[in-house]
């Protein structure tokens, strides 16, 4: 089980969501939440500043066990429909946080 941790942070235009990978030797941008993900982030945050969120490839969770199911591939990323039925697009950090791979479910509690 992994738990990432997510901040939004102000810019000159608007707030973005990061996730917070201290061991990550790419750039912040790399974090960055784009294409979906940030939109998840506000609805799970509550419209919070932060949220830390468990992460398993497997069930490991009892209670709010929601899923990230792996729907289409593109040469950048992946992506995952969320439980709210829409889309949500990864990029290669994720093959950071996953050992190498992109998941086909992501099981998440939050």
């Amino acid at each position: 089980m992994i738990t990432l941790k997510f901040y939004k942070e102000d810019t000159s235009i608007n707030r973005r969501w990061y996730v917070d990978l201290p061991t990550y030797s790419g750039s912040k941008e790399d974090c960055l939440m784009i294409a979906g993900a940030d939109i998840l982030l506000d609805i799970i945050s509550g419209g919070g500043d932060s949220i830390s969120i468990q992460c398993s490839e497997k069930p490991e969770f009892e209670e709010n066990q929601k899923h990230l199911v792996l729907t289409k591939v593109d040469d950048f990323g992946h992506y995952y429909v969320s439980q709210y039925y829409f889309n949500i697009w990864l990029c290669e950090v994720t093959k950071f946080v996953f050992d190498g791979k992109y998941p086909d479910k992501i099981c998440c509690n939050y």
